[in-house]
């Protein structure tokens, strides 16, 4: 008897810690967004709405999106050599900035020490040659200017374009947060984890530097400098970070190619400032923020009223973006210098 009093309880008991464990837990909240970029299916063109956040006279999310979508040719600097043609070509599932099936194609060797060493790649017939990066462009403009793998060059990996949606928080958080996280990991993993955090520079801030967290190695530290590095090399687009192409073999177009428009803004630098899951500030043209109150500007100027800023990226982010964020907006609303973000890096760009 007393057994099955047991049972009887210890099945009572079972049936009600479900319930108690569904009340308790709370509902996911989601992360606040900027923009809203509905699938494919439900807006052909996957064109994206502001989400609240005022857009500047003269410029719209909606303009920076179709320059991230626009198909390339050589009379806009496409190649020579080259990955795709539209930065929406190798991040568009399901919407512009997601990831996709495209591969990037990283070769190289070891040297007798064991050090990697980046591939010498001949191209028209021996004429000529890419070296100084890993990166095997998969299309060029011209037949000469096609790059085929030398044998020499046994290590051999795919990087699949990643989902970028979302990189204006990455960019936002502060520096402290990612040094706190890798410095915690072997006490939290009981050893099995131990991240490493790099400083990098920052290309469109020099003498400035930062912890990488963009790019398959960390390698960039801002969306600018990311897309800078990616617009070279991923469609072959030299631009005033990365300003010289790889070949001139079937070059066209004077370098840079990517050039300043109506507003003042080369394509690289629209594609640097808005971003559909957060929207960050960085230093503009005679408005020089220091990085840490770009950090905190970042995502507090990307949340909803009454949204409260963690202490990972500034207690006081709000009031400076009174202070400074609103400043720059007046300055038209888009921002030429400075650690910025994108509403999807053009690929990533690890050299």
């Amino acid at each position: 008897m007393n057994y099955r009093l047991t049972a009887i309880v210890i099945w009572a008991l079972g049936m009600q810690i479900p319930l108690w464990a569904g009340a308790a837990q709370q509902p996911a909240t989601e992360a606040p967004a900027g923009f809203d970029t509905p699938t494919l299916i439900k807006n052909p063109g996957s064109r994206s709405v502001s989400n609240g956040i005022t857009e500047p006279t003269g410029d719209n999310f909606a303009l920076d999106q179709q320059i991230y979508e626009m198909q390339h040719d050589v009379n806009s600097g496409l190649g020579p050599v080259f990955n795709g043609r539209a930065c929406a070509e190798c991040h568009q599932n399901p919407v512009s900035g997601g990831a996709s099936q495209f591969t990037e194609l990283r070769v190289g060797h070891l040297d007798a020490n064991g050090n990697f060493v980046n591939p010498v790649v001949p191209i028209n017939d021996g004429a000529a040659s890419i070296s100084g990066r890993s990166l095997i462009n998969d299309r060029a403009v011209v037949p000469e200017a096609q790059e085929h793998i030398p044998v020499s060059e046994n290590i051999r990996a795919l990087r699949a374009a990643l989902n970028t949606l979302g990189d204006g928080f990455v960019e936002a958080i502060d520096d402290s947060t990612l040094l706190a996280i890798a410095a915690n990991q072997p006490e939290i993993s009981r050893g099995r984890i131990h991240g490493e955090a790099i400083e990098v520079p920052v290309l469109e801030a020099p003498g400035q530097s930062r912890i990488g967290r963009f790019g398959w190695k960390d390698q960039h530290s801002s969306l600018l400098s990311f897309i800078g590095d990616a617009y070279l090399n991923e469609m072959g687009v030299t631009n005033r970070l990365r300003p010289k192409d790889e070949t001139t073999v079937g070059k066209v177009m004077p370098d840079p190619e990517d050039v300043p428009d109506a507003l003042g803004l080369a394509d690289g630098d629209a594609l640097g400032l808005a971003e559909p899951d957060g929207v960050a500030l960085g230093a503009a043209d005679g408005l020089a923020l220091p990085l840490g109150d770009v950090e905190a500007l970042a995502l507090a100027d990307a949340l909803p009223d009454g949204f409260e800023v963690g202490d990972d990226v500034g207690a006081s982010a709000r009031g400076r973006a009174e202070l400074f964020g609103r400043t720059a907006k007046n300055l038209g609303g888009r921002l030429k210098v400075g650690t910025s973000s994108q509403k999807g890096a053009c690929g990533s760009s690890e050299k």
